[in-house]
């Protein structure tokens, strides 16, 4: 009975730890939407482009359009402003399905500037993307 016991605790261990870790590894649409523009923010145009939804099925040639474009507004951003200096979310709305978010993102930028920029956010396949 002694050994039955230690099992159940050991289980109901088991259990808690699996589903806080759940919790510690499932992101939040507002720490996506930062990670996504840090990457911007480095020029790092094909990891911010892997981040909207539907980047790595885009056709070829429209997937080498919006990288130049995507490329093109980095360049102004740190030719005009001075780049991101740092990223502050500001609010972030989900829906009651955990399906859909609007995150709100505030740009430091280089020249001392600031802008505030909204980011709608969609879940698929358990990972939030830009919409």
């Amino acid at each position: 009975m002694k050994h039955f016991s230690y099992f159940c605790i050991l289980i109901g261990m088991m259990t808690c730890f699996a589903s806080c870790a759940k919790e510690i590894l499932e992101t939040s649409p507002a720490n996506e939407a930062v990670r996504y523009y840090k990457y911007l923010s480095v020029g790092e145009v094909d990891a911010y482009l892997d981040g909207i939804y539907g980047g790595r099925e885009m056709a070829p040639e429209f997937k080498q359009q919006t990288r130049e474009v995507v490329k093109d507004y980095a360049t102004k951003m740190t030719d005009n402003f001075g780049g991101i200096d740092s990223i502050r979310v500001e609010d972030s709305d989900v829906n009651e399905e955990k399906t859909l978010a609007n995150v709100i993102l505030r740009l430091y930028f280089g020249n001392g500037t600031n802008e505030k920029v909204l980011v709608p956010m969609v879940k698929a396949d358990n990972k939030w993307y830009i919409k």
